[in-house]
């Protein structure tokens, strides 16, 4: 038994001894071999076009055991000549459209090549998808252990400096600036367009570089010698097995100036360190608990978690109540068919009115909300790509005001009525694409309680404008109908209208307001961008509204202005909302069939707050806020949002 076991084992070891023993002799047949480049460059620099004109002679020297009819040289300069490269997309792939967008004067290119030896002119060939790649084919077959020198003169027009290569004004640098033979390895040649990556041909580099007496030269290369005629300086370098030799110039006592950090990256600095603490403080306020404190309990610092969590309590000054929020999520494994699933629950508790009993005692009307749900995201290709589906389903409980009347002084006064529950069941499909250039996203809503039901179809979308900006348009459509027999008022706040929602018509409690139920003063001119959105209240009549509970459509339009009209960064827009409803088409309707809204909108906190000023509107609204001339001024026709509904960390607008 002992000698059958020692067979076995040997056996075994020869066939795994056997098994490495091909796999290194494969290994080392293909990396046994190396191509030998060698670069001689002359080039001058001229400070003036912001341009390279040179002469470029290669030495290629075949080591591999192929014969090769054509070498592939990478044009590099050349992904910064248009927005159609390679390099123009992977930026956009990366969050960044400023060379999209840039100027003419900022492209770069590589031109004027005529690749020869001795005599012969050999033929160039451009690449049938990149533009700076193309093939060069060989007067007479390379053969293996063979070598041939070709040499061709190039002009470069540098760029401005959007990626570690171009310029600054006069501050150069200066890298994968010339025709450059693209790499071959055993499994043939692999040329590549340019995408921000560096040269991967080992090589050993001479170059001359002619440029004005001014400047201060640094390159990965050793220096050889100096030489100053006139105003002329011209220097040589010698690099060995380098995959680029990169040099920067600049003049002799040039100040760099490093620009300044906008707001989102210094949050985006603070946010993460913030959250590091497993323990942190919670304040909030609102106009019927007044300022509330207490203390966040959360383990984001730990991403990795499957199980999430976080309890803000709160106590309340004014209400005298514990207020707060809390959450739960956890991620299961998302096998086959999605590629990530969320399970959990949302709490809140707050109030939303107060007043003074029969007897002169504080009381409050609030809500507590308890919102399970599900959310299934699909796997994508595109990573710039966001689909998921969710199932929420919102449990709501109201505390109201119940008035007796006070036989003293013949009034009647609130007192703390019963809860009342209620639910509603809301489906969502999501479909984003968070893409640098053109973003959008859209959702379909079905939502449904015990007596109606509402669709809901949104769609917000991006035009980029080239020097910064752009037109951000959203497009809404709802439909509504009822389950049962129908109750017109017990469904009110539920209808879509055109105006934009207060906040007693936020029926999911799903937006923060300082005062929900308030109709005079600072709170009351609050506002939530839901249903179509126009942003000008017209609280005191109800006809104006464009409230439906058939149907309601409107689009939204928002633009940047120019940079130059303000001195400094101004984050002023223009404004315009349009749309209709179902009522306005009745036969004996005297509303217009279609409503509008335009002014000045400011935008703050990368639109976490917008504050409206409607300037222009419909004949109908000129008309009826002409009759409360108290209401109708400039500054209480100015409204506000706070738009926490749609922050997301990957969406562009």
């Amino acid at each position: 038994m002992f000698c059958l076991h020692l067979k076995k084992v040997l056996l075994k070891n020869c066939f795994i001894f056997l098994l490495l023993t091909i796999l290194h002799v494969q290994l080392f047949s293909q990396r046994s071999w190396m191509q030998q480049v060698q670069y001689t460059i002359d080039v001058k620099l001229n400070d003036r076009h912001h341009s390279l004109d040179g002469f470029l002679k290669l030495k290629y020297t075949n080591n591999s055991p192929d014969t090769l009819t054509f070498l592939w040289i990478q044009l590099w300069p050349n992904a910064f000549k248009n927005d159609c490269t390679a390099y123009s997309d992977s930026m956009l792939d990366k969050g960044r459209n400023d060379f999209y967008f840039s100027e003419k004067g900022q492209k770069g290119y590589i031109n004027r090549l005529v690749f020869g030896s001795g005599n012969d002119v050999f033929q160039q060939e451009d690449h049938p998808l990149y533009i700076d790649i193309i093939k060069v084919k060989l007067a007479s077959p390379l053969l293996p252990s063979a070598a041939v020198t070709l040499g061709t003169p190039f002009h470069v027009q540098i760029p401005y400096n959007f990626f570690g290569f171009g310029h600054v004004g006069q501050i150069y640098t200066i890298q994968n600036w010339y025709p450059a033979v693209a790499e071959y390895t055993a499994k043939g040649w692999q040329p590549r367009p340019f995408t921000g990556q560096a040269q991967q041909v080992m090589a050993d580099f001479e170059v001359t570089i002619t440029l004005p007496e001014k400047y201060v030269v640094r390159t990965n290369g050793r220096l050889k010698d100096s030489v100053v005629e006139d105003t002329v300086k011209t220097i040589r370098f010698q690099a060995n097995n380098v995959n680029d030799f990169v040099w920067s110039a600049e003049k002799q006592g040039t100040k760099h100036t490093i620009p300044a950090k906008t707001v989102e990256q210094r949050v985006a600095a603070v946010i993460p360190e913030i959250l590091s603490k497993k323990i942190l403080p919670a304040v909030g306020y609102n106009v019927y608990d007044g300022f509330q404190a207490g203390i966040l309990f959360h383990n984001f610092h730990e991403p990795k978690n499957k199980l999430t969590y976080f309890l803000a309590p709160m106590y309340a000054t004014s209400s005298r109540k514990i207020t707060g929020l809390a959450g739960i999520n956890y991620t299961p494994a998302p096998g086959i068919y999605f590629q990530k699933i969320d399970i959990g629950l949302n709490a809140s508790r707050f109030s939303v009115l107060k007043g003074k009993d029969g007897g002169g005692k504080k009381i409050s009307r609030g809500f507590y909300k308890i919102a399970p749900y599900a959310r299934f995201t699909f796997p994508v290709v595109d990573t710039h790509v966001e689909n998921w589906i969710e199932f929420k389903t919102f449990i709501i409980g109201e505390k109201g005001f119940d008035y007796k009347y006070y036989p003293a002084d013949s009034l009647y006064y609130p007192a703390e009525g019963k809860i009342k529950i209620r639910y509603l069941n809301q489906v969502t499909f999501s479909h984003a694409a968070y893409r640098s250039l053109y973003p959008y996203d859209a959702q379909l809503q079905v939502q449904q309680a015990n007596n109606f039901y509402r669709l809901n179809g949104e769609l917000h979308y991006f035009f980029n404008y080239a020097r910064g900006g752009g037109i951000k348009a959203r497009l809404f459509a709802a439909k509504f109908g009822y389950i049962g027999n129908e109750r017109l008022w017990d469904t009110y706040r539920y209808q879509p209208k055109l105006t934009a929602v207060r906040g007693d018509e936020d029926y999911t409690y799903g937006n923060p307001f300082s005062g929900r139920n308030e109709f005079d003063g600072f709170s009351s001119q609050q506002i939530m961008m839901r249903d179509g959105g126009f942003k000008l209240r017209t609280d005191m009549f109800q006809d104006l509204q464009g409230r439906s509970d058939n149907w309601v459509a409107s689009m939204n339009l928002n633009t940047t202005l120019p940079n130059k009209i303000f001195p400094v960064d101004f984050p002023l827009r223009l404004f315009l909302d349009a749309g209709t409803y179902a009522g306005a088409w009745k036969k004996e309707s005297a509303q217009p069939k279609f409503l509008y809204v335009a002014g000045l909108q400011l935008s703050l906190f990368k639109d976490l707050l917008n504050i409206y000023a409607p300037v222009l509107y419909s004949q109908v609204f000129k008309d009826n806020l002409k009759t409360v001339p108290d209401q109708n001024t400039f500054f209480k026709r100015i409204s506000f949002s706070v738009d926490v509904q749609r922050l997301n960390y990957r969406r562009k607008f």
